[in-house]
């Protein structure tokens, strides 16, 4: 994915975050993280041990179920672009995961 064109607007969000009490990096982060661990796990496995205890993992790691993510998301919707697309496709890539997980 374009993580690596979300330099500046990282940084940027960094010096923003100096002043939150939370960290949106970090959630993407540990989002980013998560859904690439599930995404090796599909392509390199023929088998998953239990695909539906993964589905019930995914569909409980949908980052926008965290409110103070939501909020920066949809209060600021033309700043960070490039960050927003990223989630975007990271959770879109969840979401097939999910898909594929529930026909095989």
């Amino acid at each position: 994915m374009d993580y690596p064109k979300t330099q500046a607007e990282r940084h940027q969000l960094a010096l923003w975050e100096e002043s939150q009490e939370f960290t949106i990096l970090g959630v993407i982060e540990v989002f980013t993280t998560d859904i690439q661990g599930y995404a090796a796990q599909v392509i390199v496995c023929d088998r998953l041990s239990n695909p539906p205890e993964i589905v019930a993992q995914l569909e409980k790691l949908n980052i926008f179920d965290i409110p103070y993510f939501f909020d920066w998301y949809f209060l600021s919707p033309s700043d960070y672009p490039e960050i927003k697309r990223y989630v975007e496709r990271l959770n879109y890539l969840r979401l097939l995961i999910i898909e594929y997980l529930r026909n095989l």
